[in-house]
């Protein structure tokens, strides 16, 4: 009798496969008595009906990279451990936290994406499709995986388009960062809650250098009106010195809702370069409705804001001062 020993195959302990190939991994272990083999990968042992020699499975998702363990173990001494690390290639996968970025002429901005590939991926800026001539006032750097595009004084003419392009030897992939003078889409406050059985008072917040001088308020019953109704709200300018915060707050008392009853909402804010992007959905309720999944139903909010944003023809006006 002699204790497990173990060897892998391939042999120096390294495979790289493409993302959906078939990895195929091989433990040649030697003992007496046999050893039994099993296999563990990030802290976990993989489960088998039987002892299994041969590993083999499909690499279609990029996280099953990582190192895969080999144990042999006859009983005789310590097991036998050996390892290979498997990395999968795939064209490079891009995410953007902020796809669109409000600015105002003279503020200093950072442009950020988050880039993972292997291969590592050659990551490079272009603004309106072209490429970028670096400059002390625009500079590109990165740390890790995170690129960011230094905008340190905007001009007026740094609106547009900015592409994060990565490519490495599986594929070239993009996304696209606005960088506007448009308002940020508002964001409704949580507070925000119902006042009485057939009204809802709402805060929200709009995040813009310039001005705001309108609102369109839009509301109907969820999942039972096609049509919205919105609201304009024309903004009276101050007089007067003083700094604008680039933070507007607007709250308003919504009556005439039917008692106990789902509805949604969205808002959109305009300053002098144009309508803002709709809000995220809110979905409320006046006092009396059944507390159930209605409010969290899935739904395609995307879908909806585009109409939205498409100034969409299911609407009837109303304005206020």
């Amino acid at each position: 009798m002699y204790p497990s020993s173990v060897e892998t195959v391939p042999e120096r302990g390294e495979l790289e496969v493409d993302l959906n190939e078939e990895v195929i991994m091989q433990c040649v272990a030697k003992g007496v008595p046999a050893p039994v083999i099993s296999w563990r990968t990030k802290g976990r042992e993989i489960p088998f009906r039987d002892t299994r020699a041969v590993l083999r499975f499909s690499a279609d998702n990029r996280n099953l990279s990582g190192r895969y363990i080999c144990v042999a173990n006859n009983g005789i001494g310590e097991p036998a451990e050996a390892h290979i690390d498997l990395r999968i290639r795939y064209k490079p996968e891009i995410y953007v936290k902020k796809p669109w970025v409000h600015a105002n002429p003279g503020i200093r901005i950072t442009l950020d994406c988050t880039v993972s590939a292997w291969p590592e991926a050659k990551v490079e800026w272009y603004f309106n499709n072209k490429t970028i001539n670096y400059t002390s006032r625009i500079v590109k750097y990165s740390t890790e995986n995170n690129y960011s595009l230094l905008i340190k004084y905007v001009m007026s003419n740094d609106s547009g388009s900015y592409t994060c392009r990565a490519s490495n030897s599986m594929g070239i992939t993009e996304k696209i960062i606005e960088l506007s003078q448009i308002a940020n889409p508002a964001v409704f406050q949580k507070e925000s809650c119902s006042a009485s059985s057939t009204s809802y008072n709402f805060i929200w917040f709009a995040d813009s250098y310039s001005p705001i001088i309108q609102y369109q308020f839009w509301f109907r019953r969820y999942k039972r009106d096609r049509r919205f109704l919105r609201i304009y709200f024309l903004i009276r300018r101050r007089t007067g010195g003083g700094d604008i915060s680039p933070m507007h707050v607007r709250s308003f008392n919504l009556t005439g809702l039917d008692a106990a009853t789902y509805y949604e909402a969205v808002v959109l804010s305009r300053n002098r370069y144009g309508w803002s992007h709709p809000s995220e959905i809110l979905r409320f309720h006046t006092e009396g409705a059944p507390v159930d999944s209605s409010e969290n139903s899935e739904m395609d909010d995307d879908q909806e804001q585009n109409r939205i944003a498409g100034k969409s023809d299911f609407y009837f006006n109303f304005f206020f001062f």
